[in-house]
C-alpha cells in the first residue's frame, strides 16, 4: 500500500498490482483465521499440561499427594 501511494504516478499498472496483493493478504488472514481459533486451545492445553505436572513434581519432592486433572487411566498400578 505504501509503494502503492509513493510510486502511483511513476509506475504503469501499480494500482492493478497494489491491489491484487491486498487480495493475497485478505484472503491468506481469512484462511488462517480457523487454524488461529484451532490452535489458540492447544497452546493453552499444552500450557495447563506443564503448569500441572510441574505442580505435582514439587508435591512429590515434598512428599505430599498428587493427584493429575483430566487423567484417563489407561494403565493400571500394580
Amino acid at each position: 500500500m505504501l509503494i502503492w501511494i509513493c510510486k502511483r504516478d511513476e509506475v504503469k499498472d501499480i494500482r492493478k498490482h497494489a491491489i491484487d496483493v491486498i487480495n493475497f493478504q485478505l484472503s491468506i488472514s481469512l484462511d488462517m483465521f480457523p487454524f488461529v481459533i484451532f490452535i489458540s486451545p492447544l497452546i493453552l492445553l499444552a500450557l495447563f499440561s506443564q503448569v500441572v505436572i510441574s505442580i505435582n513434581a514439587m508435591k512429590v519432592t515434598s512428599h505430599q499427594d498428587y493427584k493429575y486433572l483430566l487423567s484417563i487411566r489407561f494403565l493400571k498400578q500394580e
